[in-house]
């Protein structure tokens, strides 16, 4: 668990400071007895995920830390609160893997016919939606406007489509965007443009992948209140039947 984190300078000197805390002799020791009581649990939870379960606490701070939780709840949480957050993400990248290699099969560049073929507004990135279900995985949706007396206006799944985020900062801005609708800049330490400036290109790529090339930019700089606005929608994905739904966050 050495490898270096991405982490403001802020949240490394409390990481470092933790770390002091975490490596006392009563605080292993306490650890280590609980470990030794979880065996079948720890099993378990292995096979269940294919990945070592964290034997010590600053690795169990690491592995938060990867699956986007925010810095102050992992000081604030004991163990039992921080596992949860650490099986989903896992659960996500096992769940991105199968997507990724069903994707595999088909052609680069081809989607279902609908989606080959274009759709009204394809070209608009406010007709572009990115949403999180409560699994904390990614969905990518159009919005199909009424062609026809028959049809309804409605958020449209792409149910091949891989969305996901690169760990650590990334997914903090995705996360902001889906919960919040916007990137305030005063929420982070340091200046963020270039991870920004990644973001924009990664939201391109993720459409790209679906037959279609947005020139516009998904992220609209507001400098008067010094903060990013999506013009791509962000919101929450939830399933209902066998259906995915999309509900976009307002900012």
């Amino acid at each position: 668990m050495s490898e270096p984190l991405n982490l403001p300078p802020s949240a490394a000197a409390g990481l470092r400071r933790a770390q002091t805390r975490l490596r006392s002799p009563e605080y292993q020791v306490g650890f280590a007895r609980w470990l030794a009581q979880q065996r079948d649990f720890v099993a378990k939870w292995e096979a269940e995920y294919g990945e070592p379960f964290p034997r010590t606490p600053e690795a169990a701070i690491r592995m938060a830390i990867r699956a986007g939780m925010p810095y102050s709840e992992i000081m604030a949480a004991t163990l039992r609160g921080v596992i949860p957050v650490i099986e989903g993400w896992l659960q996500r990248l096992r769940d991105q893997r199968v997507m990724a290699s069903g994707a595999e099969d088909r052609e680069p560049g081809k989607a279902d016919n609908w989606e080959a073929s274009g759709f009204p507004g394809w070209s608009k990135w406010h007709n572009w939606g990115f949403g999180l279900d409560e699994r904390r995985n990614w969905h990518l949706f159009h919005f199909r406007r009424p062609t026809g007396p028959r049809h309804v206006a409605r958020w449209i799944h792409h149910r091949r489509a891989v969305v996901s985020f690169a760990e650590g900062l990334m997914t903090e801005l995705a996360l902001k965007l889906a919960e919040e609708g916007v990137i305030r800049e005063q929420d982070f330490v340091r200046k963020i443009n270039p991870e920004v400036s990644g973001l924009r290109k990664h939201l391109r790529k993720i459409v790209e992948a679906e037959g279609h090339c947005l020139k516009a930019d998904p992220l609209a700089r507001d400098n008067e209140h010094r903060l990013w606005r999506p013009k791509a929608r962000f919101g929450r994905a939830r399933k209902r039947d066998r259906a995915w739904l999309f509900d976009p966050t307002e900012s």
